[in-house]
């Protein structure tokens, strides 16, 4: 059977397109903006120690930092569809972007000013989240949230405020949502609730309608998967899966067609090497991704692929000299 959804129009990756208007509660609509120009992406400057957010070029060029609070480490921009805002979160020095226990959520204008804290750890009894996505129209967030033992999906107002809880899964957690193209449904990484276990390698894509808390499982296949996003025109799932030794790798990227539940996985990038934290272009032809080859020096890497797997190669045509980790594409 399909994934349910609705069909979002394709748009080309370089002209300006528009998020879905607010008149219809009286607010300005949204201006249309220029789409995937840039890249945003985590890193930690040349003769420093931690983490801050970048800006480039899509081409690789221009780089400019964004935040600069030395205190702590910065991972995980997440742009505003209108591309005027910047998520982040900032964590305990040394922690990475798996480790949500420190989190602190932030927002800042598109160059870097205004910073300011939207939840602090321990906001709403959560001593954990992480994994924070803007809605598509911009006016929701989603975040995986809970205490120290399981987390949740949450749906907030834009402001963090608001919370509604939208799945409860007990010792089973939910993490890595991410929204389907008509934002009315979620994707996430769950255990399926009949196993009293939740170990790595039963890991799955699920689906869940946020109005009704109904999940759907996509996945079935035994290993680790994480990170699922759907393509903007709602016909493809793409998802991390930990094709080695778990959390160690290799990690490979793999994609389905909606059409079909289970999702019946074809590789995208299974080299075994180490692919994460992918990104669909706004027309949904391009994946931008981190990517580590074994044997270079260089932990993370901004790369780049088509849908169809073709063309796969680093932003700017090399390594990154510094590393760039969760790269997204800006706005």
């Amino acid at each position: 059977m399909p994934i349910p959804t609705t069909t979002a129009s394709t748009t080309t990756s370089t002209a300006p397109t528009t998020v879905p208007s607010r008149s219809d509660d009286g607010e300005a609509p949204v201006l249309p903006v220029v789409r995937d120009t840039h890249v945003l992406y985590s890193s930690i400057p040349v003769g420093q120690s931690r983490s801050q957010i970048f800006r480039m070029r899509a081409n690789g060029t221009d780089a400019v930092q964004l935040t600069s609070d030395q205190s702590v480490e910065h991972d995980w921009p997440r742009p505003s569809p209108d591309g005027t805002k910047i998520l982040f979160y900032t964590a305990a020095p040394g922690a990475t972007v798996t480790d949500i226990d420190t989190n602190n959520l932030w927002v800042m204008d598109a160059d870097g000013s205004n910073q300011r804290l939207v939840l602090p750890r321990g906001a709403y009894g959560w001593t954990r989240q992480g994994h924070v996505e803007w809605s598509p129209d911009g006016r929701q967030l989603v975040m995986a949230a809970g205490g120290a033992m399981t987390t949740d999906l949450y749906v907030t107002d834009a402001d963090g405020t608001n919370p509604r809880k939208v799945t409860d899964r007990g010792p089973h957690m939910a993490i890595d949502p991410s929204w389907t193209p008509d934002g009315r449904s979620l994707l996430f990484i769950g255990c399926p609730q009949e196993s009293p276990t939740c170990w790595w390698w039963e890991y799955e894509v699920y689906r869940v309608d946020i109005a009704t808390g109904v999940e759907q499982r996509l996945t079935n296949d035994g290993f680790a998967d994480f990170d699922p996003y759907m393509s903007p025109d709602g016909t493809q799932v793409v998802w991390l899966r930990c094709t080695g030794l778990f959390p160690f790798g290799p990690w490979s990227i793999f994609r389905a067609s909606t059409s079909t539940v289970p999702l019946q996985a074809v590789a995208l990038v299974d080299d075994g090497n180490i692919n994460s934290s992918v990104d669909f272009s706004s027309d949904g032809s391009t994946l931008i991704f981190s990517r580590h080859v074994i044997g270079l020096t260089t932990w993370q890497s901004a790369a780049t692929v088509g849908r169809d797997g073709t063309g796969l190669g680093f932003v700017g045509g090399r390594p990154a000299a510094t590393g760039q980790g969760t790269p997204v594409y800006w706005p």
